[in-house]
């Protein structure tokens, strides 16, 4: 007579050998660097460290079906890259265009743009510094927290919806793309228009990272991306 096997808790999942992989450590690290430099070396900033460093450690082991490796430069791709980089490029401007169509036939006040702000930016931060937090560590801190912790700790609680993997994921992607678009609305738009406007392009363009993430199970590419974008930002301000 064969006795029926008890599943593994959820504290010796947890708890099982060996207690720190190294590809579960370089994501702890990660969020935990990502969330100090988003929030600061303060209280905040260390609370969410250990916070959102320990809910990665914990998830991982016990609920995270898929074991990606977020820093896996192999999926980088030269002439997928730009091809993706132009559609997401044509994309972006059709939303500006309609967002632009509904607030002028809805008769709202139109954000006006100062070009004076982004050189201020720079004259108070330096150019090189400047340019150093806005093309590579901000893409990387908020790929990290955004597509890389908070769309992977969605997933992995998504997985009580009645749906299909792909319909969860695609759930989990736009959360994380609202978020990441209301994370970007601050009091430096002139109107409300300017501040949805904001919000449709940001939200628009971490709906693309996270297709991204999704596609190359990976968060090197949608980092490259995101450097990318505000490069040509920085230069076309």
């Amino acid at each position: 007579m064969v006795l029926p096997v008890a599943p593994p808790s959820f504290l010796s999942t947890l708890f099982s050998e060996p207690l720190i992989e190294p590809r579960v450590a370089k994501k702890v690290a990660a969020v935990a660097l990502a969330c100090l430099v988003v929030f600061g070396l303060n209280f905040a900033g260390v609370a969410n460290a250990l916070m959102f460093g320990g809910l990665t450690w914990i998830d991982e082991r016990t609920l995270r079906e898929e074991k990606t490796d977020w820093f896996d430069g192999k999926s980088v791709e030269l002439v997928p890259f730009v091809k993706s980089f132009l559609w997401i490029s044509l994309q972006r401007v059709a939303i500006s265009v309609i967002c632009i169509a509904a607030f002028v036939l809805g008769g709202f006040v139109l954000p006006v743009g100062n070009p004076q702000v982004a050189l201020e930016a720079l004259k108070m931060a330096g150019f090189l510094q400047f340019i150093f937090r806005t093309v590579i560590i901000a893409p990387i801190a908020e790929e990290i927290l955004f597509r890389g912790f908070l769309q992977e700790r969605l997933e992995d609680r998504s997985i009580l919806l009645p749906f299909s993997k792909e319909t969860r994921e695609e759930i989990c992607n736009v959360a994380q793309a609202i978020l990441f678009g209301f994370a970007h609305i601050t009091g430096g738009q002139v109107s409300e228009a300017g501040k949805w406007i904001v919000m449709a392009i940001t939200t628009h363009m971490g709906y693309a990272f996270g297709k991204l993430k999704l596609k190359k199970k990976s968060l090197v590419t949608p980092m490259l991306m995101h450097g990318a974008f505000n490069g040509v930002a920085v230069a076309l301000a």
